[in-house]
């Protein structure tokens, strides 16, 4: 089970998107792209920063992520409660193992970020590679963003 109490207001409102979006999809599981999807439609939070930071266009990344969603089979049925799949649980695991190398308190959107393209797969890796996100780029900018702040607030990014 996810440590709900140990991720950062902006990062719950990621992975609750990520959830209805795949809940809207027709998707029994929520996948890394919905996470995906979610940290770049949200408004004020860090990916955009790293994103811009990299020279990567944040909405070809999220038509990339829209087509993979795309792809995924559908169910139908009375109910449709997506649940976490095997390829997000190892995705959150990462993210709280990095908050712990970070020495951070909580997981924020950077972790899932770093975490999302460290885990990619398939289809998902072939669109961030090809756009030149890799984990080590993606480190790289978060250090120059983040520099030696550390997360260590549910809501850092209100600060």
């Amino acid at each position: 089970m996810i440590r709900q109490d140990r991720l950062t207001i902006k990062a719950q409102e990621a992975l609750q998107k990520a959830q209805a979006g795949a809940e809207s999809g027709g998707h029994a599981e929520i996948a890394p792209a919905h996470l995906l999807s979610a940290l770049l439609e949200q408004d004020g939070g860090v990916v955009g920063s790293i994103l811009q930071k990299l020279g990567v266009d944040a909405a070809e990344l999220g038509r990339e992520a829209s087509q993979i969603l795309e792809s995924l089979p559908r169910v139908t049925g009375a109910s449709n409660a997506a649940g976490i799949g095997p390829a997000l649980k190892s995705v959150l695991d990462r993210a709280f193992e990095q908050a712990r190398e970070f020495n951070d308190e909580y997981v924020s959107t950077e972790h899932l970020l770093l975490s999302i393209v460290e885990k990619a797969e398939g289809k998902l890796r072939e669109a961030l590679q090809r756009l030149g996100v890799t984990p080590k780029v993606i480190l790289d900018a978060l250090v120059s963003v983040r520099g030696s702040h550390r997360v260590t607030d549910p809501n850092p990014e209100d600060k």
